[in-house]
């Protein structure tokens, strides 16, 4: 099975870009093709696999926010600012929905002063909830239905919670993207409509009576050293 050109992630009927290869047949998928830049996409087929290399190493640049080289991995289409920069996907998970939704339309300096009101929030929490050394926290839960009981660790359910908030500021900003005649945004789209779906359904799981399937629940907050 042939793999992406970029990232080598293995090709399918469903995550292949169409109509683009190399000189050499080697082809790109959806997501790597939406993070190249419109003379790229339109050179693509005559290009060498060594001058496509060229081509993502000239147009790197650096995170407007915490200055990381941006590279084709670490960035996307919708993470643009009014004024052209780019951010981080790091510097990006620690932005507010609102602020998010509204990257397009926003500048360097503003996009600066929420991300400092938040880095210094997450610090005054940090401060205030310092995690217990060598502690493992876990929701014991028990079917109304059955009986039968299954442990979920509490790190694992925000660790999903902060995903689906993240990917649901991505799948907002595609999506305005998509309705602005940027056709390039389709393939971001599709993508975190995939992530969506399968977010959800691992929240739901581990919310399920794994015998009777059952969401009837009681739970109860334990704590245990490893």
């Amino acid at each position: 099975m042939e793999t992406c050109v970029i990232c080598s992630k293995k090709l399918n009927v469903f995550n292949i870009r169409v109509g683009l290869q190399l000189k050499s047949g080697e082809q790109i998928c959806n997501s790597c093709a939406n993070k190249l830049d419109r003379t790229t996409l339109q050179n693509f087929n005559n290009l060498e696999r060594n001058d496509l290399v060229h081509t993502l190493t000239k147009t790197q640049k650096e995170c407007c926010i915490c200055k990381a080289p941006l590279t084709i991995f670490n960035t996307g289409i919708n993470n643009r600012l009014k004024t052209g920069e780019h951010i981080c996907l790091n510097c990006m998970k620690k932005l507010d929905g609102e602020t998010l939704c509204n990257l397009k339309n926003l500048t360097v300096d503003s996009v600066r002063s929420n991300y400092a009101n938040q880095e210094q929030r997450y610090s005054v929490s940090s401060l205030n909830n310092v995690p217990k050394k060598n502690v493992v926290v876990e929701y014991q839960r028990t079917c109304n239905q059955c009986g039968k009981v299954w442990h979920v660790l509490e790190e694992r359910e925000k660790y999903l919670e902060r995903e689906k908030k993240f990917n649901n500021c991505n799948m907002c900003a595609s999506a305005f993207s998509t309705a602005g005649g940027n056709t390039n945004s389709w393939g971001t789209w599709t993508q975190t409509q995939r992530n969506e779906h399968a977010l959800e359904s691992e929240m739901n799981r581990l919310k399920q009576c794994p015998n009777c399937m059952s969401s009837d629940y009681t739970e109860t907050r334990i704590e245990y050293e490893k």
